[in-house]
């Protein structure tokens, strides 16, 4: 684990960093003074790799916190159909980039026992998944169903898929199901092991 925590700061943290960086220096020497449009675009590029930095630490933060029992859980009654809603809003923007549409399924009258805002985050996370492996034009489902102990939310998209070989293994910290996904699609390899430790917080699974 060290190792892989090593090799992801090495890319992962430092690369975002050092575009930053340049973009701040190359400002600083005057050299977009007359070109305003060229600002602008270094400056949203450099915003979206400051995002994904903080997205990444957070999640370093919150992996560690829900490991050391140190993350506060708040239960209360919640309404699926909220939660699903809050969700979708959240991911809409980049379900339309994709030409991806995110529909809910069936069971959002359910009332469930949770922590609205951590449910809410283990929603986008599998949400951004599925958007991320989706090929254009397809549909990703999100349903609810609950028996006398349990509630269960389903993510259902058209992607690729996970290999059977990789399922124990992606809730794992820094685990992608292939090397390139974290270069070309995004993400740290953190998501999922932090959304089992919400999951696992509310005697779930």
């Amino acid at each position: 684990l060290k190792r892989e925590f090593v090799a992801m700061v090495s890319h992962d943290l430092r690369a975002p960093l050092t575009s930053v960086q340049c973009f701040l220096e190359v400002l600083s020497e005057g050299v977009f003074a007359n070109d305003h449009d060229a600002v602008m675009k270094k400056a949203r590029l450099s915003n979206t790799e400051i995002s994904r930095l903080v997205q990444m630490v957070n999640s370093l933060l919150d992996v560690e916190k829900m490991e050391s029992g140190k993350m506060d859980v708040l239960i209360a009654p919640v309404q699926i159909e909220r939660i699903v809603e809050r969700s979708i809003n959240s991911v809409v923007a980049l379900a339309e980039h994709k030409k991806v549409q995110i529909k809910p399924g069936g069971g959002q009258e359910i009332v469930a026992n949770a922590d609205e805002d951590l449910i809410v985050q283990i929603l986008i996370n599998f949400l951004s998944n599925a958007i991320k492996f989706s090929p254009p034009g397809s549909e990703i489902t999100v349903s609810a169903s609950q028996n006398s102990t349990m509630t269960k939310v389903s993510v259902t998209d058209k992607g690729r898929g996970i290999p059977a070989e990789f399922k124990d293994k992606i809730f794992d910290r820094f685990q992608q199901v292939e090397l390139a996904d974290s270069r070309f699609r995004g993400g740290t390899g953190l998501g999922l092991a932090v959304c089992k430790a919400i999951a696992e917080a509310h005697n779930g699974e």
